[in-house]
């Protein structure tokens, strides 16, 4: 609906001034933005919610962000909430790389997904595997983009936590993996840190985890978010943080 629009529409505006910021201040050739941060993250949504909240891929909002990309001439990479025709009254938490040429030439969706304990009300590759791999090969689970950039893969959040998908990723070769997140304040927070800083080090790959900055048009506290977005390198040190909430750039030479 109109609310709906209203909001991704000021996430998507806000998205294209960063991306100019970043390239502006920091000669930035690989942008992430977080996990869902164009829609929103509802806990109680329902299924018609997920509905109007997703976007698809041959849609107007990424194509807003292929336009972004090939006009300032940079990778541009993210996690949204994804509408696929092909799999109707399905919806997926779906990563994405474009190039700087504005191509979308990557997709990988989230396979350790918060729906077991009914968390989320989206599908992983893993609740339709069969006809998932009957479909688009085994490798689809982890796809790699081969880019004048390195070999870059994606992971989504709470996947981090699982060792076996970042080293699915570097034996089909990446050399970096993106990490669109979504982290709220909380105890155990402090272990996920330790976790990416060992996927990074044990798969000897440049690490990127990309975090909400803060929220707004909501009951939740404005910072709700931990923060603490980072790049970390191939031997598992954090090389640039975003050491507090709120929104900023951050960035490093890989």
């Amino acid at each position: 609906g109109q609310d709906r629009d209203a909001a991704v529409y000021e996430n998507l505006n806000r998205s294209v001034e960063l991306i100019e910021e970043a390239v502006r201040r920091a000669g930035g050739k690989l942008l992430l933005f977080p996990e869902f941060w164009l829609q929103g993250f509802l806990y109680d949504a329902t299924p018609d919610d997920w509905k109007q909240l997703c976007v698809r891929m041959d849609g107007p909002e990424m194509q807003t962000l292929q336009e972004a990309a090939a006009r300032n001439t940079v990778y541009l990479a993210g996690a949204v909430f994804e509408y696929d025709p092909e799999w109707p009254d399905r919806w997926w938490n779906t990563a994405f790389i474009i190039d700087d040429s504005g191509r979308l030439i990557h997709k990988y969706r989230k396979i350790n997904e918060g729906n077991l304990p009914g968390v989320v009300c989206v599908t992983s590759p893993g609740d339709v595997y069969s006809e998932y791999v009957k479909r688009y090969g085994y490798d689809s689970l982890w796809p790699v983009a081969n880019t004048p950039l390195g070999r870059i893969g994606t992971d989504i959040c709470f996947s981090m936590n699982f060792a076996e998908n970042s080293r699915m990723l570097a034996l089909h070769g990446a050399e970096v993996i993106l990490h669109p997140t979504g982290e709220p304040h909380g105890s155990y927070r402090p272990m996920w840190q330790q976790a990416r800083q060992a996927r990074a080090y044990e798969n000897q790959v440049y690490w990127a985890s990309a975090n909400h900055g803060s929220v707004s048009h909501t009951k939740l506290p404005n910072w709700r978010s931990r923060g603490h977005s980072c790049i970390i390198d191939f031997g598992g040190s954090v090389i640039a943080v975003a050491d507090s909430p709120g929104e900023t750039i951050i960035s490093a030479t890989i």
